[in-house]
């Protein structure tokens, strides 16, 4: 019977885990005692870690002491659970939640498409926000002029150099794509290939496609493309495939790339078996200080100096469920959440980029140097699996691998991503 009874009892933790609702804690982890307000409001999220979690909870506290009539709930659920059924929650799961945590790109875009979240133009008109947040923050949650969720986080993608390997050959980062070809050039002569890539890890790869086509082409293609709005055998991704080709031709990559991850390539920048790395800004907490400290961020190369800045810079953002808006708890979160200090305190504790114009006490020089990049650039998008849908981003980055490992030509793989454009979101007329 106790056998029994204690399974119950592990049975029920593990529901808990899953899905729990709370009170906001108090710093001891137990609930606070608390007088009923005026203002209920449900809060949902999916927290990725327990630093995570901490400051999203932080946040919230603080927000709840700021309005003394709002008190927050918390529901926190799996990460794979919360992203399988956010749309149920959306559509009217009883106590899911009016507010949430969620993605930018393709994740935002369905949920517009499917009327599933509020349209927050009007609050976000009154208050003024496009006066704080970056313009990059605000076109990736904008679409057809209509704001659809207030951002909250973001971090950089760009290339990070060895300084040393760099000196040695009298080299600077290259900022535009000729000085990148001509360094790969000189680096693969001297038998260091420039990049450090995993090509069993199919997003690293994407996000060659990914700056090419934004560098080349620019923001508004790019989602073309991703949202299946445009062919992939068009003269512009033709293109796109000949500079990447240029790449491979310059020496640029690492041999043996096919049997390796992202993470098992990264030793080969360690013991200076290559020169750089195209990564988002996480990787660095992958690095020894000693490497860390030899490291150099730069920009990923202007190609054509007519196309604005575009980076790949995925943003989190908050989204409110469609028949939340009459609840005006909600609203003073938002405003609190683009009005006070509270992202900056929480980004802070997490690492990532605060969406904001104003110069921030950054001590992290490689935040620091995101931040300036992302509040120079004109738009942001997501990185490739985020901004279209997954069942088009798998088979196109197996596509992609391919190709930077040689094994389909660049008319084999945009005549294979074209059919699966076709497939997967119809015969779109296309010019």
């Amino acid at each position: 019977m106790l056998y029994k009874f204690l399974s119950v009892v592990a049975l029920l933790f593990l529901v808990s885990l899953n899905a729990h609702a709370s009170s906001i804690e108090d710093s001891q982890g137990n609930q606070s005692q608390k007088k009923i307000k005026p203002y209920q409001l449900t809060v949902a999220m999916m927290p990725s870690s327990g630093v995570q979690r901490s400051a999203y909870y932080k946040m919230l506290s603080a927000f709840e002491s700021y309005s003394q009539d709002v008190e927050v709930h918390v529901r926190a659920y799996g990460h794979e659970s919360y992203k399988e059924n956010i749309e149920q929650y959306l559509a009217g799961s009883p106590g899911a939640g009016e507010v949430y945590f969620w993605f930018g790109g393709n994740r935002l875009q369905s949920l517009i498409q499917k009327n599933l979240i509020a349209d927050l133009t009007a609050v976000w008109q009154k208050g003024q926000w496009s006066e704080r947040y970056t313009a990059a923050a605000i076109s990736a949650v904008s679409r057809n002029d209509q704001i659809h969720a207030i951002p909250l986080n973001y971090y950089q993608w760009g290339i990070y150099y060895r300084k040393s390997m760099f000196e040695q050959h009298n080299l600077t980062p290259p900022t535009e794509w000729k000085d990148l070809l001509q360094a790969c050039e000189l680096l693969a002569k001297h038998g260091t290939p420039m990049f450090a890539i995993g090509s069993k890890s199919p997003w690293a790869v994407a996000s060659w496609f990914d700056y090419l086509n934004l560098r080349l082409n620019g923001l508004e293609a790019h989602r073309e493309i991703t949202s299946g709005r445009a062919s992939y055998s068009t003269v512009k991704i033709q293109n796109v495939f000949n500079y990447w080709q240029q790449a491979i031709d310059a020496g640029c990559f690492i041999d043996g790339r096919q049997n390796l991850s992202w993470k098992e390539a990264l030793p080969l920048l360690y013991y200076k078996k290559a020169a750089a790395v195209l990564m988002g800004n996480f990787f660095v907490s992958n690095v020894p200080d000693s490497v860390k400290e030899d490291l150099v961020f730069s920009p990923f190369p202007v190609i054509d100096k007519q196309i604005p800045i575009y980076e790949d810079a995925p943003v989190d953002v908050l989204v409110v469920a469609k028949s939340a808006m009459n609840n005006p708890a909600v609203k003073k979160l938002l405003a609190y959440v683009s009005e006070s200090d509270a992202l900056i305190h929480m980004n802070q504790s997490i690492n990532k980029l605060t969406p904001f114009k104003e110069e921030l006490d950054i001590n992290d020089r490689f935040i620091e140097a995101g931040d300036q990049l992302l509040k120079q650039a004109e738009g942001v998008a997501q990185f490739y699996d985020r901004d279209t849908r997954p069942d088009m981003a798998n088979p196109a980055m197996d596509l992609m691998v391919m190709f930077l490992n040689q094994e389909l030509t660049s008319d084999e793989v945009q005549h294979t991503l074209e059919a699966y454009r076709r497939r997967i979101f119809g015969k779109i007329e296309v010019p």
